[in-house]
């Protein structure tokens, strides 16, 4: 719950030119007197920095962390969603390719299976969830999707949107280490 500034909120993708380096050891508090070894020290951003990692190793080997991003509908209904699922994937060291604005789930299938990508990403209102996003999950799962996830947590068509072929929802308040970690393994294959 709690936002690492430049981890989990507002990162950055790539080298930020960051280096960690252990702590130095500590000298005994009195000369001569028994030194404690101290508790072990743990990072608050140490889970995201390792998939970073893990993203980095895997950009290196020639398999970027990239997902399809499929913006449906007016700017006005994903722009907000879109902005803030970009920052949550790029914690974990994803990029996006993002769709150009699509009006319907064809446009969409058409832009995923040009992006080279294998897993998607719906982003949108609720509304054009509710209109579009059956029917777009299981177009995206038909041309290749190995996994589509979906930007928010609907109120309404859920069970629906699972049916056809979304397979997680990413929205606040969701286990975001989980969630990336998952994310990587499947875009690793």
């Amino acid at each position: 719950k709690l936002q690492l500034t430049g981890t989990s909120a507002f990162p950055r993708l790539g080298d930020d030119g960051v280096t960690v380096a252990p702590w130095p050891a500590l000298a005994p508090v009195m000369p001569g007197a028994a030194s404690l070894k101290p508790m072990p020290a743990h990072r608050l951003a140490e889970p995201l920095e390792k998939l970073r990692d893990a993203a980095d190793a895997a950009a290196k080997s020639g398999t970027p962390m990239r997902l399809f991003l499929a913006t449906i509908g007016p700017l006005s209904d994903h722009t907000v969603r879109a902005a803030w699922i970009r920052n949550f994937l790029a914690a974990g060291g994803i990029d996006v390719i993002e769709s150009p604005m699509c009006r319907t789930s064809a446009e969409v299938g058409a832009a995923f299976a040009a992006s080279g990508a294998n897993v998607a990403c719906l982003c949108a209102s609720d509304a054009v969830y509710g209109e579009l996003g059956e029917v777009t999950a299981s177009l995206l799962k038909t041309v290749g999707a190995r996994e589509v996830v979906l930007a928010g947590f609907p109120k309404t068509n859920r069970r629906e949107l699972e049916a056809a072929g979304v397979d997680r929802f990413i929205s606040l308040g969701c286990e975001q280490v989980e969630v990336l970690q998952a994310l990587q393994k499947a875009i690793l294959g």
